[in-house]
């Protein structure tokens, strides 16, 4: 249980990153033609929760015959409408178009821009989206498309013991202790960056 937590959370952390920091440079620095249309809409899929996709989802990975693999977990959680709407905010006052032209004056081309030139600027934009996508995914609970114990996750055991009442607090304890310890690291870790972040993702001129 321990082990799938730490792999999922993990995975899925490292993949919301690139993921959401590509769109971000997309909406962000592109030109294209309905980029602005359909960052509103992203916008507007904040609204939705996982509970709202959970039929959906059931009857998708029903059908590609993903139902009991990793890959429940993994790839709903990748498309993170919050990872991409932070990160974009931060792109539009962090990273200076001038800055953009000038490297691609000097022959450099999309990828180049995006892997040496905003991904470090992005630092706090990244440490925020490492710290949300890690907590959610560290506690994240199956519902109905994961029945074998093989994959099921830490939080799982948490609410099992949890049902033994009084004569398993002791273990329910220690389950949460252990649960607790890597999202209070993970914090510590990020916490100057969060801070930045918000600050400016929340400001415009």
């Amino acid at each position: 249980y321990v082990f799938n937590s730490i792999l999922i959370a993990t995975v899925t952390t490292l993949c919301s990153i690139i993921a959401g920091s590509m769109a971000a440079f997309t909406f962000s620095k592109s030109k294209i033609k309905g980029s602005k249309f359909t960052f509103n809409l992203i916008t507007i899929m904040m609204l939705y929760n996982g509970t709202t996709l959970a039929v959906p989802q059931y009857l998708i990975f029903s059908t590609l015959g993903m139902i009991d693999t990793y890959w429940v977990y993994i790839l709903p959680a990748i498309p993170s409408t919050v990872n991409c709407f932070l990160m974009k905010q931060f792109m539009d006052e962090a990273v200076n178009d001038t800055l953009l032209e000038a490297a691609r004056i000097d022959g450099a081309g999309v990828w180049r821009m995006y892997w040496s030139i905003v991904m470090p600027i992005m630092k706090p934009a990244i440490m925020t989206v490492l710290l949300f996508s890690f907590q959610a995914m560290w506690s994240i609970v199956p519902v109905g498309t994961v029945f074998s114990e093989e994959f099921k996750t830490l939080p799982y055991v948490m609410s099992s013991i949890a049902m033994g009442g009084i004569a398993r607090s002791g273990s329910a304890m220690a389950v949460t202790v252990v649960l607790m310890l890597p999202p209070i690291f993970v914090f510590l870790v990020t916490q100057s960056n969060v801070l930045e972040t918000m600050s400016s993702s929340g400001i415009k001129e």
